[in-house]
């Protein structure tokens, strides 16, 4: 099938630019969001919102085709965040079934509106990519003729993710073990303020750690409220339905006890175990966490039991480590794009034309399109 030159408003070499420079600008982005200097020289990457994205490079996707050609436009695939992301779940399609795949270049495994598994992509934890990570896929779409008494079709072109995704913190927190003795001292850190966080590094974020004081016996046994958030653009679900998520099928049901679900990974004070409540059977050493999406709710209590602070020792600041994971899903935002028929004919037909530079000649209707004209 012959494609209407006309229409081809970005061209191979400019779409190689812009996927050049996008890649860049991905990974600059990265760098300025993500990387931030703690003073010591070692850049901080447990910053930010960010996790796995895609989405389509708006500067590749012509705004207007005509029905019947095909546009090549670059898929970019992104982890701007902290830590590796396991496996994903890309889906690209139109928000109007109006186009089809023809080509991939970049990857062998891209399925228009069916998933496509990436199996990992690095984050800023990476020795290899302390800015994160970005690829690029070259994806050849077709425009489909659509009904003889519709002129123009209005879409967007799209892309969601599923993937698995984790959240690393250490924090430092005041234990106090002398908060039932008469002591009168000024101490060097105050277990009653509660310790603020803003980002680690990831859309699930710790936002803030309360320390409340138990005495049991001669010793002080500190217990932690460590509240949880979604602070990125899309939602929380069980690392076991990301497949459901990210398919298409019309059939499929995703029931509330799929969203919101955190497991905490691990929880330790000063390297040793924390007790958060009663773990989960299909998964040892880990507990579950739905979130309600109320700040106030969405808390994990852990406890220490350990019998190593010993009352009237006095406060001091010890360091507190969560790792948390989930899995995650978004949709990017639809690029538009316009398709219009163009000049549509009978196939078979043929007319009469003028040649750019004198002379007469034909032309011919082909997949309901004419071809150049020709002596």
């Amino acid at each position: 099938m012959q494609i209407d030159e006309n229409v081809l408003t970005n061209p191979r070499w400019l779409l190689t630019a812009v996927f050049l420079i996008a890649v860049l600008l991905i990974g600059g982005c990265g760098q300025i969001g993500g990387k931030r200097d703690t003073g010591s020289g070692i850049p901080e990457i447990y910053v930010g919102t960010a996790g796995f994205d895609a989405a389509f490079a708006a500067e590749s996707v012509p705004g207007l085709v005509t029905a019947g050609s095909s546009s090549d436009v670059v898929l970019l695939l992104t982890n701007n965040g902290a830590v590796n992301t396991p496996s994903a779940i890309v889906t690209v399609k139109d928000t109007r079934g109006a186009f089809t795949l023809e080509s991939a270049k970049g990857s062998d495994k891209i399925f228009f509106s069916k998933p496509l598994i990436i199996t990992a992509l690095g984050g800023k934890e990476s020795a290899s990519s302390t800015e994160g990570s970005a690829e690029g896929v070259v994806l050849t779409l077709k425009a489909q003729e659509f009904s003889k008494n519709v002129e123009a079709v209005d879409t967007g072109l799209i892309a969601s993710v599923c993937y698995e995704y984790g959240t690393k913190l250490t924090a430092n927190v005041c234990v106090d073990a002398s908060s039932y003795s008469f002591q009168k001292q000024r101490k060097p850190c105050d277990a009653k303020a509660p310790v603020a966080l803003k980002s680690q590094g990831a859309p699930v974020a710790i936002k803030k750690i309360e320390i409340v004081t138990e005495k049991s016996g001669n010793y002080v046994k500190p217990k932690f409220k460590i509240y949880v958030d979604n602070v990125g653009t899309g939602l929380i679900i069980g690392k076991d339905s990301l497949g459901l998520f990210c398919t298409d099928n019309p059939e499929t049901t995703i029931s509330k006890d799929k969203l919101n679900i955190v497991v905490v990974e691990k929880a330790e004070l000063r390297g040793k175990p924390l007790k958060c409540s009663d773990d989960v059977p299909e998964i040892k050493n880990a507990i579950e966490k739905i979130l309600s999406g109320k700040a106030a709710d969405d808390y994990i209590l852990c406890s220490y039991d350990g019998n190593d602070f010993e009352d009237g020792s006095g406060a001091f600041v010890t360091p507190l480590k969560i790792e948390l994971s989930y899995g995650y899903t978004s949709t990017s935002n639809p690029v538009p794009i316009r398709i219009e028929k163009g000049i549509q004919c009978e196939e078979g037909v043929e007319r009469s034309c003028s040649i750019t530079g004198g002379g007469g000649g034909t032309q011919k209707c082909i997949d309901g399109h004419w071809t150049f004209c020709q002596n």
